[in-house]
């Protein structure tokens, strides 16, 4: 049936029923029939872990975008993205650099940040470039700071340091 729709010569497929075995095998079956890129719908986390090996370019799980959409806006910082990891007991953050007074990071070098263990700094984007943070890293205004926080409860502490001016 795929074939018989052009599936062959497509661009883009979305395979979005509420089955999440009948969207693995369908958007693995169109991409390995020909379509440049498969998306398979997901409603369960545990069915990510079949997902290496089938072709499938990305797999989208409403449940967790939509729990990152409101951890986004309940984060008292200047934060661009969140993520849920671990079942909600770990977050990945983008936060906003701000000059903000006592708290802020901007123009200091990681090392002399005091963040509690447990909170990892990922990755910086600085004019849409990737920047990997050393210990001498310093902050610019407007700078996305990637980190992950190994416990929820740490979030706290990226909020100070992340105020809005």
């Amino acid at each position: 049936m795929l074939l018989d729709q052009g599936v062959n010569n497509t661009d883009l497929f979305c395979a979005i029923t509420n089955n999440d075995g009948v969207n693995i095998i369908s958007a693995s079956l169109a991409k390995n029939l020909g379509a440049r890129k498969a998306i398979c719908l997901l409603n369960h986390v545990s069915y990510t872990k079949l997902l290496p090996g089938t072709g499938i370019d990305v797999s989208v799980l409403p449940n967790q975008e939509t729990l990152g959409s409101i951890l986004k806006h309940v984060r008292r910082g200047d934060v661009a993205q969140v993520s849920s990891l671990c079942g909600g007991t770990a977050e990945a953050i983008e936060a906003i650099a701000h000059t903000n007074g006592v708290n802020s990071v901007v123009g200091r070098q990681v090392n002399s940040i005091n963040l509690p263990q447990g909170i990892v700094m990922g990755a910086l984007i600085r004019n849409q470039q990737v920047i990997s943070v050393h210990h001498d890293t310093v902050f610019e205004e407007n700078d996305h700071v990637v980190m992950f926080a190994i416990n929820k409860k740490l979030v706290s502490s990226i909020e100070q340091l992340f105020q809005p001016i």
